[in-house]
Order: C-alpha cells, then structure tokens, then sequence
C-alpha cells in the first residue's frame, strides 16, 4: 500500500494484510525463545531497555526506532513473537516493515518456526 511507503509505525498480529506482518509462532519455549531475541537484537544493535516478565514484553531501543516485542505463550512449546516497531525515518520508504522482516528471518534461523499467522494450531 501507498501509505506504507510513508509510515514510521508498524505492528505485527496474528490476522494481517501484509504478510511480512504476521506473527511468527516458534516451536521453543518462551525462555528459548526470549534468549535467541535478546541475540539477535544484539546483532541488529538494538539496546535492551525494559524486560516486562509479568506481561511478557521487551522494549528495546535503536538508531533508526524503537521495539515493542511481545510474546505469546500459546504452550509450553509454542511461543508467538510480535513485533510493534516505530521507526524515526523522514521519509520511512518501507524500511520500519524491512526490519521486521529482517528480525524474523534471523529468529526463524535461530529458532524451531512452526507457523506464521493465524493457524498455529
């Protein structure tokens, strides 16, 4: 979409339009699967401000944005990760949606991917 193009704010859910925007559902459990994100936000130079255990989110900061990662324990080994990304580009062209792209690649080489979307069951 067009609006995309000019955008700084993207969200991951289970339900999406935009493909690059479902949330991907991993075979781990949720400590696997937070220490693997922690990994990889490293390696995108992200910093890790607040570890919300009781609510399962993670807010991390980076040059280009900030991250709101939330996980979703569907079982003890089935967790969902979604991301909420606000980007700090002028001109945005696509970039927020790229970065949340490139994050789940990299989990999903670290991680056991199960599904992406809806029916992770």
């Amino acid at each position: 979409m067009i609006r995309d193009i000019f955008s700084n704010s993207f969200e991951t859910e289970s339900r999406h339009n935009n493909k690059n925007l479902l949330t991907h559902f991993y075979q781990n459990s949720y400590d696997d699967t937070k220490e693997k994100l922690f990994a990889v936000l490293k390696q995108f130079n992200y910093v890790v401000k607040d570890d919300n255990v009781d609510y399962k989110e993670v807010l991390a900061e980076g040059r280009h944005g900030d991250l709101i990662i939330t996980f979703n324990s569907v079982s003890y080994y089935l967790t969902g990760v979604d991301f909420k990304i606000n980007g700090n580009y002028i001109f945005p062209l696509n970039r927020p949606i790229k970065m949340i792209k490139e994050l789940y690649n990299s989990l999903d080489k670290k991680l056991s991917l199960k599904n992406i979307g809806d029916n992770n069951a």
